[in-house]
């Protein structure tokens, strides 16, 4: 299986912005980390957008928020069982509670 790069940056206060490369090995991983990056994109812009006049009013942005919240929840809870078939340590993110 071919095996693509792909370079996450990260941004610092006092050195700039630093490059990371990381090995993506599976065509459903390339594929996760794509919709990973848009969703990024996509709440950073909810975020811009939330409480700013003829943005997104307040009441539709916490529904907007926990949805958000319980797609990320979801696929974490999916995650470890699909880890646990297939003999996976997997380490869920701290601070995602539960619903």
């Amino acid at each position: 299986m071919k095996k693509q790069e792909i370079k996450v940056k990260k941004k610092t206060v006092s050195r700039g912005s630093r490059a990371k490369t990381i090995e993506m090995e599976s065509a459903l991983g390339i594929k996760m980390f794509n919709i990973v990056r848009q969703f990024d994109m996509a709440y950073i812009k909810f975020k811009s957008q939330w409480g700013e006049f003829d943005g997104i009013p307040e009441e539709e942005a916490l529904v907007l928020r926990d949805n958000a919240l319980d797609a990320v929840r979801e696929f974490s809870e999916f995650l470890s069982r699909f880890s646990a078939q297939v003999d996976f340590k997997y380490y869920p993110p701290k601070g995602l509670g539960k619903r």
